[in-house]
């Protein structure tokens, strides 16, 4: 079983198995709102301890229709069935997952960036290394 940011798949594909049962819902693959719904929220509650490709696979979808849910996540979320649906998918994450360490979610951007500070920072550090080595060499001489 393939693992992703920590969880297996199958454990993922399961908790999504249990949310469905919960409300009822079967996932016979259509694009009912009440099954889109579910799925949205589901990916919602998941994405903070699971990736985009973890939870993809787990609901026999493509990442970027998870990427898709999540756009649409804060409008839905004004919505008293979906809020439900999404509350219900949170709980039952903090339940099953619990102890479960939460993804400080990286944006492309940010973590480009953070990527960028790292590198000059190690540019820097090797820069004080050279000087210490030849503070070093004018000592022992």
């Amino acid at each position: 079983m393939k693992t992703i940011y920590g969880l297996d798949v199958q454990r993922l594909s399961n908790a999504k198995d249990e949310f469905f049962q919960n409300w009822g819902i079967i996932d016979d693959g259509s694009r009912k709102r009440e099954l889109v719904m579910a799925r949205c929220s589901f990916a919602a509650a998941f994405i903070t301890i699971a990736s985009v490709t973890a939870i993809a696979k787990a609901m026999g979808r493509d990442h970027s229709v998870i990427v898709y849910y999540m756009k649409q996540h804060d409008s839905l979320i004004k919505y008293p069935d979906y809020r439900r649906l999404y509350e219900s998918a949170r709980d039952l994450k903090e339940h099953i997952y619990n102890g479960v360490q939460e993804d400080e979610a990286m944006t492309y951007v940010e973590l480009r960036t953070e990527v960028q500070r790292l590198r000059t920072l190690v540019v820097e550090l090797s820069n004080y290394k050279s000087r210490m080595l030849e503070i070093e060499k004018i000592i022992a001489s």
